[in-house]
Formats: structure tokens, C-alpha cells, sequence
């Protein structure tokens, strides 16, 4: 990865607690077979669409379900450039990146397709009681643009991760209540654990695997299923 592209990510996330450290030495990134994945949008939408077209790794099932699946930096810079391919000549007003997962390959997207625009969203689920907890639908928005930023644009949304769909549908349905034209654009589709008859508008690669992304610090031994 340029030192540039590097340099400006670093600066982005040092002071917000985001940035992690550099890679890991010495991690391998498993070859996948490349299948087309089509669907129906939801719905809500009514329209015909696919997921994407991104690229599929092989369904793993039994013992290796969620078994880990390194994403290094090489890695990440690959399936940032599979977006930015698929995303080529669409209208980007706005780049809505989602916190913390989805930042990093914002910036990337916005220093590879020359874009200024980018802004971010946070969502957390939280219980009753105010606690933490990942598995309800209904979201609370601790940061989001303001309306007038976002109405009558094409707002293009960027996660690490589409794996439930929660957080990236909870911010797509906010975008639209503040009058904008929302698409989706995820490194990862789980269509396995997608929990809605939509998906992600782009994504470059399809999994079931438990990702680790280059800029996350070590495993505690869990996923977070938080997106």
C-alpha cells in the first residue's frame, strides 16, 4: 500500500482511538474460488437487483463455520480496488463511512477515486436498560451528519462488513429519512447470516468466515456481530 494512502489513514484514526497498528507479519490470506451472486431486493424496494456481483468464497458449514479469516493489508487494497471498479462512472456525492470498520476503507475509496466529501455515522443497539447489545433492531445513532448535508445527494454508505445487516440498513433507512439517495458498498457480504431480504448495493467478496481486518488488534477469541 502507497505510504501516502497509509500516511493519511494513520492520521485519520490515531487521534480518535480507531487506528490499531500495522499489520501483522507472517498472515496468510486464503485463495476462494470467484462466483457470481444474484438476488432479489427486498421488500421494501420492490425492485429486481443484484448483490453486486461480487466475489464468493465456498460456503464452509459444521467445525470450520465462522472459522477465521485474515484480511491483510494487500488484501484490503485488493477488494477496495474490486469496488472501486464496480462503482466507475456512478454519481458519489457524499462518502458515509461507518465507525470504525467502514472508515478505513472510506478513505481509501475517496484517495482512489479522488473524492473530498467523506463523513461518518455511528450506530450502537442498546438494551432496555441501556446496555450493549448487539441482536436488537433498533438502532441509536450517537454521531450523524446533518440533514441538510445529506439531502438531495448521492450518498454512497462504505462498511468493513455486511454480516447481519443492522448497522448498515439502520444507516441506508437514515439516509433516506434525511432525503438522500443511499447505496451501499461493503468489502464483505455474509449473505448466510444476513438477517433481511436485501443486501449490500456493491460488496467485493462474499464469506461465512469470521474476518480479522489488518487495522482490528488482536482476537479476545469472539466475532463481534455487530453489523
Amino acid at each position: 500500500m502507497g505510504k501516502a494512502v497509509m500516511s493519511g489513514i494513520e492520521s485519520c484514526f490515531v487521534g480518535c482511538g480507531v487506528w490499531h497498528g500495522k499489520e501483522r507479519g507472517g498472515l496468510s490470506v486464503r485463495r476462494r474460488r470467484v462466483v457470481a451472486v444474484r438476488s432479489e431486493l427486498g421488500e421494501r424496494t420492490g425492485k429486481k437487483a443484484s448483490f453486486g456481483e461480487g466475489r464468493r468464497t465456498e460456503k464452509v458449514s459444521g467445525e470450520d463455520a465462522d472459522e477465521r479469516e485474515d484480511c491483510g493489508w494487500d488484501k484490503v487494497e485488493e477488494l477496495v480496488d474490486v469496488l472501486v471498479e464496480k462503482l466507475s462512472g456512478k454519481k458519489i456525492d457524499v462518502v458515509l463511512g461507518i465507525t470504525r470498520g467502514g472508515m478505513v476503507p472510506a478513505v481509501l475509496m475517496c484517495e482512489k477515486m479522488k473524492l473530498r466529501n467523506l463523513m461518518s455515522a455511528t450506530v450502537m443497539f442498546y438494551t432496555d436498560s441501556g446496555s450493549r447489545f448487539y441482536g436488537l433492531t433498533h438502532p441509536s445513532f450517537l454521531h450523524f451528519p446533518e440533514d441538510q448535508l445529506i439531502e438531495g445527494r448521492n450518498v454512497l454508505i462504505v462498511d468493513d462488513v455486511w454480516d447481519t445487516g443492522r448497522t448498515a440498513r439502520s444507516v441506508r433507512e437514515r439516509v433516506i429519512r434525511a432525503g438522500g439517495e443511499p447505496s451501499v458498498a461493503v468489502l464483505h457480504f455474509k449473505p448466510y447470516r444476513n438477517q433481511f431480504e436485501d443486501g449490500p448495493d456493491f460488496f467485493a467478496e462474499t464469506t461465512d468466515s469470521w474476518i480479522m481486518y489488518a487495522w482490528e488488534p488482536s482476537p479476545d477469541g469472539s466475532p463481534d456481530e455487530s453489523s
